[in-house]
């Protein structure tokens, strides 16, 4: 009786241990199978969807690597920066699309956590200006970490814009026409007013002028002697004091002597990126097929309806929907962009589909339909010209007479003259014989 008792209770304790125990090796299992850990080991990525976190993973390593060019950056593979995939979690409406955390850990060290809350961030580029400002972060705060109850230090705006803007261009080379608007407006760009500007203040257009003057910013310094290390200074040295551009001078010897130098540098940096795009225009084919891409991206349910409604219905249908405030905002951002590299012939157009998304994104409700409905009309007989015109220029270099490979009057056969032997043309042979004339 001993014997089976015993084996009783060796039973039971096996299974009260293996059912407490089952629980937490699935709760291991489960958080393996949502975590992916970067090449480079400095960033640790939690999703669901084992293809975003490979994407996330290899965006932050790329961009690690361009900050690496400009800025010193060793993130220690024990303490990673945290991307976190919070696209699938119900949010509350007013969660901002991508935030930055900072946290003290035990042991007096830090965290820095970037978590995405909306699927946009990952295709406008806030992402990938949350990855910059998180390495800004750690670069401030690696030697200083954060305490509880202390306010960070958040690392300068422009900085931050400037090398995400860097980044974008490396994938996706944005036009550079954005430093000719800015050139040729009739307020050029103030570099001390650009110094003051609050990004997360500013519309979509307005935005991505900023991101083009903080690039250039960021160039400007990049050319300067040893950048690489004054600016890695320059940050480190920002640690429980607010990150400002005057700060930043004393670490270039260069720009001591004449502190306003850097702005007049900036300035010539735009005009020069304004210069490559005069001779980079689009054709007319090419400006109509983006803008119909484009118009397409701000009205996405007008594909799905069969037959499809008209454009000037579709676009005002989408603004007034839900999220067509940020459609109009990021068409117009992309019709700014299309209307520096458009062909002259269709620049207007491009120019009232941008001021009309404008208008969208601020007043949804506002009557619009007719302007949309004749501006379509003008487009299409503006084509229908173009194409009349291209028709007529073909035909014109069609029919031209291909030039002879020898000219006209050494193809005509010519009998040689005879030789005339009177006494009046042999006297003056003669005498041009002798030498004289």
């Amino acid at each position: 009786m001993a014997g089976i008792y015993r084996q009783i209770v060796f039973s039971f304790s096996l299974f009260l241990l293996v059912t407490g125990f089952c629980p937490r090796l699935q709760a291991i299992d489960s958080i393996a199978s949502t975590r992916t850990v970067s090449h480079s080991r400095g960033f640790v990525v939690y999703s669901p969807d084992r293809a975003t976190r490979n994407r996330l993973a290899r965006t932050a390593d790329e961009a690690l690597a361009i900050w690496n060019k400009f800025i010193k950056c060793e993130i220690p593979s024990a303490a990673p920066i945290i991307i976190q995939d919070l696209t699938k979690k119900s949010l509350p409406r007013s969660a901002p699309p991508v935030t930055n955390s900072l946290f003290e850990t035990d042991g007096g060290g830090m965290k820095i956590q970037v978590d995405i809350a909306s699927p946009s961030a990952l295709e406008n580029g806030d992402f990938e200006t949350a990855l910059f400002r998180a390495l800004a972060f750690h670069v401030i705060h690696k030697k200083n970490p954060p305490r509880a109850g202390n306010k960070t230090t958040a690392p300068p705006e422009w900085l931050v814009f400037g090398m995400a803007e860097n980044f974008r261009r490396q994938e996706n080379a944005a036009p550079e026409g954005v430093y000719s608007a800015l050139i040729s407006s009739k307020r050029p760009p103030n570099f001390d007013e650009f110094l003051h500007e609050n990004p997360t203040r500013l519309d979509k257009v307005s935005l991505l002028l900023y991101r083009a003057k903080a690039l250039a910013l960021v160039k400007v310094l990049r050319k300067l002697p040893d950048s690489r290390n004054q600016l890695t200074d320059y940050l480190e040295s920002q640690h429980g004091s607010k990150a400002t551009f005057e700060s930043l001078i004393p670490f270039f010897s260069s720009l001591q002597k004449d502190p306003t130098e850097i702005g007049k540098m900036w300035t010539l940096e735009i005009a020069q990126n304004s210069l490559p795009q005069q001779f980079l225009s689009l054709s007319v084919t090419e400006t109509d097929k983006e803008l119909s891409s484009l118009l397409a991206q701000a009205t996405p349910n007008r594909s799905s309806i069969s037959p499809e409604p008209p454009l000037a219905e579709a676009l005002l249908a989408s603004a007034r929907g839900r999220g067509g405030a940020f459609l109009m905002q990021q068409a117009a951002g992309q019709l700014l962009n299309l209307e520096f590299r458009s062909h002259p012939f269709l620049r207007p157009i491009v120019k009232e589909y941008l001021g009309i998304t404008t208008i969208l994104a601020q007043k949804p409700k506002f009557k619009l339909g007719d302007k949309i409905t004749g501006l379509e009309k003008v487009r299409s007989q503006m084509l229908e010209k173009m194409d009349l015109i291209t028709d007529y220029l073909n035909w014109y270099e069609a029919t031209q007479l291909k030039a002879t490979s020898t000219p006209l009057l050494d193809s005509l056969s010519i009998q040689d003259i005879p030789k005339r032997t009177d006494p009046i043309t042999l006297h003056l042979d003669s005498i041009e014989a002798r030498g004289w004339k």
